[in-house]
């Protein structure tokens, strides 16, 4: 969920993720006088073809890394079952995969220990989260 943390080599990403929260927020305010809700929909990792891409200059694909951390890759199919479901919520924040909830509440209570546990991940070479 780059839109909760910051993740590293990937801060362009998560900074214009952090940018689409702060404007579905926004917009969110400001539309509901006219009754209409707005959905930001934060997915942790999911096999879509960004993810073919090579990791850190290897010929593993990014999933390949990721999953040989422990860190689960989500479908596509688990994705817009997230988004089907959200729109009978009130709720604006939506996340799909049980860890980007489990790392959403970690980083709500203990900022702390989840940067470092992200820089120690980097140090030792893993994929940050796994």
């Amino acid at each position: 969920c780059a839109s909760i943390y910051g993740a590293p080599k990937l801060s362009v990403y998560c900074a214009t993720k952090f940018a689409v929260r702060g404007l579905s927020e926004s917009l969110d305010i400001e539309f509901s006088r006219f009754g209409v809700g707005v959905k930001c929909i934060m997915p942790f990792f999911i096999n879509t073809p960004i993810l073919d891409a090579g990791a850190s200059g290897s010929n593993e694909s990014m999933a390949d890394s990721i999953k040989a951390g422990g860190t689960p890759v989500y479908t596509v199919e688990e994705c817009a079952g997230v988004i089907y479901d959200s729109l009978g919520s009130k709720e604006l924040k939506h996340i799909v995969g049980a860890r980007g909830k489990q790392l959403a509440w970690l980083t709500r209570l203990m900022p702390g220990l989840v940067r470092s546990r992200l820089t120690a991940d980097v140090k030792a070479g893993r994929a940050p989260g796994s």
